[in-house]
């Protein structure tokens, strides 16, 4: 359990969800019914997974008797995809909302039941008579952050996906700008950013909200280059791979983006279980490198050099 759990997805709308009822002044408690029965360490497996989602909370419990931790930390409003944790909370006389999941899907509830998380929002607004009179704190933008293009510029299933990750985050929150994240690699003739703002318009979005950073070879590049765009204090969505959040999410912070995740599912199977491993891979050497001494330009310059040599492209 310890090491299948950090794979299990969220849905794309949570950190979102989250980030917006913090924003809001709510105080987000995650309560897990995970216990040592099953795990060496159910909170640090816990805080591992919330943090690879890109997920922000201001605590987390370990209980299963989530009735009783809803009563001892003064909780408002319950959200949980467990028809029997939802029961028990109601019965303590505190509002409950069941999350639809495959789970529980086959079965009734007289619980109010939603399906995503922006529903979960606007029914916890509802809750909340003076919360209801807030506006919704804006996205700024929403960062889409590219991904190799293969032979003859075709983009890949993982760009494709973050990209109609991107198209329905936009229509969830009315962003006005979109900024397509890639540079010009070897072999193509396209930025990847000029090949996902192609995509993007051909899903219906204006070509007016977009705005390319296509100077970027690798993640680090991409945010700041980004950051170097869009300025300070803007709330950011980033899209990404659902496997990618964690490190590209640490690149923001690191860069001074104030950013909130939005992953891009990728389908279960091989494919998904080697990119969440070479991640894992990936984020160690990045956390040797630091401990080293190294920059981030000084490990940029490095992994640049060492995918691209003199090889990388610039269009005329």
């Amino acid at each position: 359990y310890d090491v299948h759990v950090l794979d299990t997805p969220f849905k794309s709308d949570a950190p979102w969800a989250l980030d917006t009822l913090r924003a809001l002044g709510h105080r987000v408690v995650i309560i897990t019914a995970r216990t040592t029965a099953c795990y060496t360490d159910p909170y640090a497996t816990a805080a591992r997974e919330l943090h690879r989602a890109g997920i922000v909370y201001d605590k987390l419990v370990c209980s299963r008797d989530k009735a009783g931790v809803c009563i001892a930390e003064h909780i408002d409003v319950h959200i949980d995809d467990h028809l029997a944790h939802c029961d028990a909370v109601a019965a303590a006389g505190i509002p409950v909302i069941n999350m639809l999941s495959r789970a529980n899907r086959d079965l009734e509830t007289k619980h109010l039941r939603v399906s995503n998380w922006k529903e979960a929002l606007d029914e916890i607004l509802k809750l909340d008579p003076e919360g209801n009179k807030k506006p919704l704190p804006l996205t700024d933008a929403i960062l889409v952050l590219g991904h190799r293009l293969g032979e003859n510029g075709k983009p890949s299933d993982d760009l494709v996906r973050r990209v109609d990750t991107t198209v329905a985050h936009w229509h969830l929150t009315n962003a006005p700008m979109i900024m397509p994240c890639g540079g010009l690699t070897p072999g193509q003739t396209q930025t990847e950013a000029e090949v996902m703002r192609e995509l993007l318009i051909a899903r219906g979005v204006s070509d007016k909200i977009i705005h390319l950073e296509d100077r970027s070879r690798i993640t680090i590049e991409n945010v700041r280059n980004a950051h170097a765009l869009l300025g300070d204090g803007k709330r950011i969505a980033l899209v990404t791979s659902d496997y990618h959040i964690e490190r590209a999410l640490d690149d923001c912070t690191r860069a001074g983006l104030r950013a909130y995740a939005v992953g891009a599912e990728t389908p279960e199977g091989p494919y998904r279980d080697h990119a969440y491993a070479e991640e894992d891979r990936i984020a160690e050497n990045m956390r040797k490198r630091r401990e080293s001494g190294m920059t981030d330009q000084d490990i940029t310059d490095a992994i640049v050099k060492r995918m691209f040599g003199d090889k990388t492209q610039e269009k005329a």
